[in-house]
């Protein structure tokens, strides 16, 4: 299962200072919420919905009982967990900007300048269909836009939970069903956790990922997980038998509530969230260099994979701190919200799959990115759920082991559902840049499976994948470890391809940066780099494989038993020939895997080019490869940490199935295999010539209309949302 990133541990509240037996307005509240989660508190009244939603927030302590969320205990009010109540509560005086743009402030004191909060602040009036109401103060606004208000002021204070409580209930219900409407695309673009209370039956089922029905003065009474595929639409969701079937039975759940309980419940008043400041770190050091950091204090964001590794060792081991830097490390949601939060500067840098830097180069609507240092290379996996699996292996194809064999296997498949007018299959990346999608979609075209058309395609966070394809929401998925190891070891699925073997020592994430934030901060660049290499040399070092799962093992980082921690950077569950020799996965420093090849980048963008993502001639693609990736920034701080670095940006791939040695100015460098599965050369010195193996630059699957069936339509607007 994924790794729970709110836990509510035996909670109780009482309106009273000494209880009787039956005074509590709850007690024993004990449940789990997942990351990215929409869960909906339903109950009869005075069951303490709104009271709960106080105490996440961290307004009213619990009587008994207490709340963890990311590894620490909700001990107060904060920024990032402040409600969204039923009345809107702008201020006469205050512009919907200005309103917001407090909040905003406040949220973010002292680690933004005001332009970047100002930019911040109009993205998210957008993102809630209220940009048009920036200058009106409350008297000119309809009840819907101060909800709308309200909800930019809450997004824009960068919520890790949002909590609603009955928001939407003063609305009549045209409004009502349009706010519903911005919060499901809201929800789809950022993965926020939320809690939300709600009497709507239907507003609960359109919602929630899970229904909490609360007992008055006890516990949870039930929870019920609404298996409805995501992303959702109201006006296809209504009256189609699954939607009218998950009613039925929450109307019923609830009809058939207690009613009785303590009169003396009441609702608790909102108090002022409390901004988290940031703390100057106790031990910096100077930077030892000599040289002027330009801005020391910085926040990185990540999502909790075995790769994050560099950044969590960087910070716990003390090599951040050894360059002088105080860094903060920003848990996000998915790699969307990761970027958008980098390009609108609200992150120094991020954790980010190479191929999205590359695909925000063809988009007006992102800061140009750069990287000058890959993090890792390899370490996915593609899986398959366990019903998949048989069929696969029950589909007569030569080899299913293999990574061309498996792909056959799946096109048997794909066929059968064909003749048998199946729904088809549906697939899930992490993000569509990213090289999750390229080598799905690279393992499938091996087999003339077109992903465009023969299956659909979804962007799931990371965290979510294990629970999609237990759910059955998914048929299966190309994700980072640990998700694929969770679901094989489990049972659910089954590993059919590691990504090594689809491609040896693929590109996976790099740092990235704005380049106008390298340009200004060249000193504090460099130090990042440095500390970031350390870390990455720490991590292969012999024995350190003990504290490595120990770091990651944590509640900020992957929250997971130690083991299973072990299993998955060990990738022992991810080579589908079953034999006892684990599959080459991660490659953190080894190989000059740190070293950010043109090259790469190159292959990454032909096969945009390829699927019809970016329409660019191979001039242009030179052109982003030289303008995305600095590698002569990395052998400059390499340099000064004694790590050798290829004196050329690029080579071929394909060519090596070991290692190799790269011979140059008397030196010899050791690399690793790059071979690909269908034994073809990728030579960056002829682009044109690779780009021609292809089809002409192919355009994606048109978008059925409205009529189309459920079954038949693409998956949703979700695909491709910010770089069309």
């Amino acid at each position: 299962m994924a790794a729970s990133h709110l836990i509510v541990s035996r909670v109780a509240l009482a309106p009273f200072s000494e209880p009787e037996e039956n005074g509590y307005l709850f007690k024993d509240l004990d449940f789990r919420v997942n990351s990215g989660e929409c869960v909906v508190l339903m109950g009869a009244a005075a069951c303490g919905k709104s009271e709960l939603l106080q105490i996440l927030a961290g307004n009213i302590r619990p009587t008994v009982g207490g709340i963890i969320m990311d590894g620490k205990e909700i001990c107060g009010p904060a920024a990032e967990r402040s409600v969204v109540d039923r009345e809107p509560r702008l201020r006469a005086w205050l512009t919907a900007h200005a309103y917001v743009a407090r909040a905003a402030r406040a949220a973010w004191k002292k680690r933004k300048a005001a332009g970047d909060v100002d930019e911040w602040v109009r993205h998210n009036l957008h993102l809630v269909g209220a940009a048009d109401a920036a200058s009106l103060r409350p008297g000119k606004l309809s009840t819907s836009l101060k909800v709308r208000v309200e909800l930019a002021r809450v997004l824009a204070s960068d919520p890790r939970l949002l909590l609603l409580d009955d928001a939407f209930g003063s609305l009549d219900n045209g409004t009502r069903c349009a706010l519903q409407d911005t919060f499901l695309s809201v929800h789809q673009r950022l993965q926020k956790t939320v809690m939300l209370c709600t009497d709507n039956v239907a507003e609960a089922v359109l919602l929630a990922d899970r229904v909490i029905i609360l007992k008055r003065g006890g516990g949870v009474q039930h929870d019920i997980a609404i298996d409805l595929l995501r992303p959702r639409s109201r006006t296809q969701l209504a009256g189609t038998p699954e939607f009218e079937r998950y009613t039925a039975k929450l109307a019923e759940l609830l009809a058939a509530n207690p009613t009785a309980g303590n009169p003396a419940a009441g609702k608790v008043a909102d108090a002022k969230p409390a901004p988290e400041k940031l703390q100057p770190h106790p031990h910096r050091h100077p930077m030892p260099s000599g040289k002027v950091l330009e801005k020391p204090a910085l926040s990185l964001g990540y999502i909790p994979l075995s790769d994050c590794a560099p950044l969590a060792v960087a910070l716990e081991e003390g090599f951040f701190d050894g360059y002088g830097l105080e860094v903060t490390l920003v848990r996000e949601t998915s790699w969307q919200n990761v970027l958008d939060k980098l390009s609108m500067g609200l992150l120094d840098g991020a954790q980010m799959p190479a191929p999205m830097l590359l695909g925000a180069h063809f988009s007006a609507a992102y800061r140009p990115l750069v990287t000058s240092m890959s993090l890792s290379l390899n370490g996915n996996a593609i899986t398959v759920s366990s019903d998949v699996y048989a069929r696969m292996q029950a589909s007569g194809v030569a080899d299913p082991q293999s990574p061309a064999g498996s792909a056959l296997a799946l096109k048997a498949v794909i066929e059968a559902n064909r003749r048998d007018r199946r729904p088809p299959l549906v697939f899930a990346v992490v993000a569509a840049f990213s090289s999750h999608n390229y080598l799905l979609r690279y393992w499938m075209a091996s087999a003339g499976i077109d992903p465009d058309r023969d299956i659909r395609l979804a962007i799931i966070p990371p965290p979510q994948m294990a629970h999609y394809l237990q759910a059955g929401l998914v048929s299966g998925f190309c994700v980072g470890e640990p998700w694929n190891t969770v679901v094989a070891r489990n049972g659910t699925g089954r590993v059919v391809a590691n990504s090594h073997a689809i491609w040896n020592n693929h590109p996976e994430k790099v740092l990235a940066v704005t380049r106008a934030w390298a340009d200004a901060h060249p000193n504090t660049h460099r130090a990042l780099i440095k500390a970031l290499l350390d870390a990455c040399w720490w991590i292969e070092k012999e024995n350190r494989r003990p504290q490595l799962t120990r770091i990651l093992s944590q509640g900020r980082y992957l929250n997971m038993p130690q083991e299973d921690i072990r299993d998955a950077l060990d990738g022992v569950y991810l080579n589908p020939a079953g034999s006892s020799e684990a599959p080459a996965l991660h490659a953190f420093h080894r190989d000059c895997a740190n070293f950010p090849w043109r090259s790469h980048a190159l292959w990454l963008l032909a096969q945009m080019r390829r699927w019809g993502h970016i329409q660019a001639s191979p001039q242009e693609l030179v052109h982003a490869a030289r303008s995305v990736y600095r590698p002569e920034l990395y052998r400059e701080a390499a340099r000064a940490r004694g790590v050798p670095a290829p004196g050329c940006d690029l080579k071929p791939e394909g060519t090596h199935d070991a290692e190799w040695l790269l011979a140059e100015a008397g030196r010899n460098l050791t690399l690793g295999s790059d071979l690909f599965m269908d034994g073809r050369l990728f030579d960056p010195e002829h682009l044109e010539n690779y780009l021609a193996g292809f089809e002409a630059p192919k355009k994606p699957a048109p978008r059925p209309s409205a009529e189309s069936s459920r079954d038949d339509r693409d998956y949703g607007d979700n695909w491709y949302p910010s770089m069309a």
